[in-house]
C-alpha cells in the first residue's frame, strides 16, 4: 500500500479567526497547508498573508510550507477544477478542516445560508470521500438551539428549537458530516461557543452577532 503523507492538509476559511489561527497552527507543527480562498479582487495568496501576519510576526517564515486554492465551498469538490483535484491526489492529501461558513442571523439571507453552510458540509464529506481523508469540521455549540442545563457531547438531535438561521444551518450542517461518520468515513467534529478574540493578546478581527 503506497504510503500517506500525514502532513498535507486542506482548510477551508483560512482567512476567518478560527481557520487562520488554525493555519497558523498548523504549519507550525510542519504541515504543509492549502488554503482554500473565494475569489476576489485581491490577490488570494496576499489575503491569507496579511491575515497569518496579523496573528504572528512570524508568519513569514513559513511561505514555502502553504499554497492558495481559488474555489467554493457551495460548489461541488469546492470548485476545484479537475487538474488541481488531481495535484491535490498526488499530494497526498490526508486532512480536510473545514471551517468555512457564513455567519448571519439575517432571515433574509435563509438560502445563501444553506447553500454555504449546509451545502459546503456536504461538498466537504464528498471531497473528503474522494480524497479517503479525514475530515476534521468546525461546527458550533450552538446546535444545541434554545436547549438549556447540561448538554452532553454526545447529544444532538433532542428535538431542539433554533434561535436564527446560523443555528439551524450550522445544525444540518452537521446532521450531513454525522452521516458520514456512521457510514465509516473519518470525521471528527468540534464545537466551539463564540469566540471573539486571542485570549492572550486580545486580537480580534470583527464582532459579528454583537
Amino acid at each position: 500500500m503506497e504510503e500517506r503523507n500525514s502532513k498535507v492538509v486542506l482548510l477551508t476559511g483560512g482567512t476567518g479567526f478560527i481557520g487562520s489561527f488554525l493555519g497558523l497552527r498548523l504549519l507550525k507543527e510542519g504541515y504543509q497547508v492549502f488554503f482554500l480562498t473565494r475569489r476576489k479582487n485581491k490577490d488570494s495568496r496576499q489575503r491569507v498573508r496579511e491575515r497569518l501576519l496579523q496573528i504572528s510576526p512570524d508568519a513569514p517564515k513559513y511561505d514555502q510550507s502553504w499554497r492558495v486554492l481559488e474555489g467554493d465551498v457551495a460548489l461541488q469538490f469546492f470548485g476545484l477544477r479537475e487538474a488541481e483535484l488531481k495535484k491535490l491526489q498526488s499530494n497526498k492529501i490526508s486532512k480536510i478542516f473545514h471551517c468555512a461558513a457564513l455567519l448571519s442571523f439575517d432571515p433574509l439571507k435563509k438560502d445563501q445560508a444553506y447553500k454555504i453552510n449546509v451545502g459546503g458540509a456536504k461538498n466537504a464529506t464528498e471531497l473528503a470521500s474522494f480524497f479517503n481523508a479525514e475530515l476534521h469540521y468546525l461546527s458550533t455549540a450552538y446546535v444545541a438551539g434554545n436547549r438549556t442545563g447540561e448538554i452532553k457531547e454526545d447529544e444532538f438531535n433532542e428535538g431542539q428549537s433554533f434561535r436564527n438561521i446560523y443555528e439551524q444551518t450550522k445544525f444540518e450542517a452537521e446532521k450531513v458530516v454525522r452521516s458520514r461518520r456512521d457510514k465509516g468515513g473519518k470525521c471528527i467534529i468540534y464545537r466551539p461557543s463564540i469566540v471573539i478574540g486571542d485570549s492572550k493578546t486580545g486580537l480580534a478581527f470583527s464582532f459579528s452577532g454583537y
